[in-house]
């Protein structure tokens, strides 16, 4: 069914500040610009806004989904990374990011364990209301030896995925779903494992270039037990890969890792 009416709501208190009605219309077609929704005298101040949509036939979604408001300012967060900061890492050529969903891998060779995909950014930003809402592709930056303090080019981490509490993992011996590469999952936490092990490296630095890493920097991902890069490359997605784009862990360094 199309849309028809569409309200916007204060989180916090949970109130309808605006309700709009459309003729029947795919909800793809919608497009509400932010400088509009900011303007709302309801909204002053608020970091995100609520969307409860109503169909057609007069059935309302019984979900309510979140949207940040206020504009990344680039000072919000320190340049340089820490141990325990949280990400987003994003595919520069395809602009998705590294996601993660409650769904195990069960192609023919897969692991069966949490796939690992990119996620259009806009997509992303559909998080369920939630106490403290975390998204599919946010990821905290974790050292295997205990580390703190800020992160390195060339330090080994692991990556956290936030929302389901798995680490970033690939293997030999499993294929990914729909090129065959090396299959890149998230793996349960509680063993110690090496394969939950990655290389940062900084795009035109050396290796004995030991300065922090800085966010925003262009960097690969290198996996340091299969000595494979983080991959992916647009094109690549479907039913296997829960309708997200493949990401895979490839032996050569090229513009896709």
């Amino acid at each position: 069914s199309g849309l028809s009416e569409l309200s916007l709501v204060h989180v916090q208190k949970g109130e309808v500040v605006m309700t709009m009605s459309f003729a029947d219309m795919p909800c793809t077609l919608l497009s509400l610009p932010l400088t509009r929704i900011r303007e709302l005298p309801a909204l002053q101040g608020q970091a995100m806004f609520g969307c409860v949509a109503m169909d057609s036939t007069g059935h309302k979604s019984d979900k309510c989904h979140i949207f940040p408001l206020s504009p990344q300012q680039s000072g919000d967060a320190p340049a340089e990374l820490s141990y325990g900061d949280c990400v987003s890492i994003s595919h520069v050529l395809s602009g998705r990011l590294l996601s993660s969903q409650a769904f195990n891998l069960r192609h023919p060779n897969g692991s069966g364990f949490q796939i690992v995909n990119c996620m259009k950014a806009e997509v992303a930003d559909l998080v369920e209301i939630a106490r403290e809402p975390v998204k599919y592709t946010t990821w905290q930056l974790e050292s295997p030896s205990g580390s703190s303090g800020l992160l390195r080019n060339h330090d080994i981490v692991e990556l956290g995925h936030k929302r389901s509490n798995q680490l970033l993992h690939s293997h030999s011996g499993h294929s990914s779903p729909l090129t065959s590469q090396q299959e890149v999952c998230c793996y349960p936490r509680g063993n110690k494992d090496a394969s939950n092990a990655w290389q940062i490296q900084v795009l035109g630095r050396a290796s004995t270039d030991k300065s922090p890493v800085k966010r925003g920097e262009p960097l690969l991902l290198f996996h340091c037990h299969t000595r494979h890069y983080l991959h992916s490359h647009a094109g690549f997605e479907g039913p296997l890969t829960n309708f997200h784009q493949e990401a895979t862990a490839w032996p050569h360094k090229d513009d896709d890792n």
